[in-house]
């Protein structure tokens, strides 16, 4: 049916979930920034996801600055799922709102009223990153796995109460298997995956993969998708109560690793860090983004005031997990 496929593809049916929740007022805002390595330059473009994904923001980023990309941003898997077969698991995820409690050590769901969120920028210079990365591909460790575990080991026991299993939210670009009329709109899904306090990379490594084999950021995608169907005061119902009984760890996003066979001419870029910092709501209060621009890896964090009212902390933690990071041994 062409005039239904053309009806999908015309608009971005995730944004609608942002613009209820950000209605509510929730925090929608994410943040992709610039440095640049040799005159410590600050550039700082917040953004809402009612417009744009990560990936959606670089690519409106590149058109305003008249950057040529020599690749495209697809995502690196190719595959196409029914949505037929995946029909029920996708009834599940919208008839039963998942309800998880984490017992944060402090949590004050009105905190961020009056404490303005801080965020920690991590920068690893050439030869540390080089050396990080020879140190994971020679054992083997996923980039996501080891820096996830790391954060989670430091930050959860500090942050909770007792030992219990919370989930983490992994977001996936769906590029390239989805098609859009708007590239820089949101074309992006996400894996749950929970862990305890105290987690190995290869654990990690392995749940992101049994995410990948059950299909759940195709589920994810579709269940987003039910906004096609839905009124917008019904959509808000949901959200609002899926904000009051659904509580995560946070989000980690990492925007990959860009170089010069990505771009037509990178001179005017190949100076500059990027970093990435998702939203951050009492809900999902942990956020984590990673970004590796020419060789040189910035992570950033955020830690909600719901859970953390002392904001000077973050920079005292920042400085552990670079420590941790960077203390190559195996941590298998």
């Amino acid at each position: 049916m062409p005039f239904l496929k053309n009806y999908i593809e015309s608009q971005d049916w995730i944004a609608k979930w942002y613009i209820v929740a950000k209605e509510r007022g929730s925090n929608t805002t994410a943040l992709i920034a610039t440095k640049n390595a040799k005159t410590n330059e600050v550039k700082e473009y917040p953004f809402c996801h009612s417009l744009h994904d990560g990936m959606g923001f670089m690519l409106d980023y590149f058109e305003k600055n008249n950057i040529q990309l020599a690749t495209n941003l697809n995502a690196k898997f190719k595959e196409k799922v029914s949505f037929w077969k995946n029909f029920f698991k996708v009834y599940k995820g919208l008839t039963q709102v998942q309800v998880n409690k984490i017992n944060w050590r402090n949590f004050d769901v009105n905190a961020h009223k009056e404490i303005t969120p801080k965020l920690e920028i991590i920068y690893f210079s050439e030869e540390e990153t080089k050396a990080l990365h020879e140190y994971l591909n020679k054992n083997k460790i996923s980039e996501n796995a080891y820096i996830l575990s790391i954060v989670n080991n430091l930050l959860l026991p500090k942050l909770k109460h007792q030992e219990g299993e919370g989930k983490w939210l992994i977001p996936i670009n769906m590029r390239g298997n989805i098609s859009r009329q708007n590239e820089k709109q949101n074309i992006s899904s996400g894996i749950y995956i929970s862990t305890p306090n105290q987690v190995t990379p290869s654990i990690i490594k392995e749940k992101i993969k049994t995410g990948f084999q059950n299909k759940e950021h195709w589920i994810n995608w579709w269940t987003f998708h039910v906004s096609l169907l839905l009124s917008k005061k019904f959509m808000a119902k949901i959200s609002l109560k899926s904000s009051q009984n659904s509580f995560f760890y946070g989000s980690f996003t990492n925007m990959g690793r860009w170089n010069h066979e990505q771009f037509v001419d990178s001179n005017k870029i190949k100076d500059l860090y990027f970093y990435v910092a998702p939203p951050g709501t009492p809900n999902y209060p942990i956020g984590l983004g990673a970004m590796t621009w020419f060789n040189k890896l910035s992570l950033t964090l955020k830690v909600h005031p719901s859970i953390l009212k002392n904001q000077e902390e973050i920079q005292v933690l920042s400085s552990e997990i670079k420590a941790e990071i960077l203390n190559f041994k195996l941590k298998c």
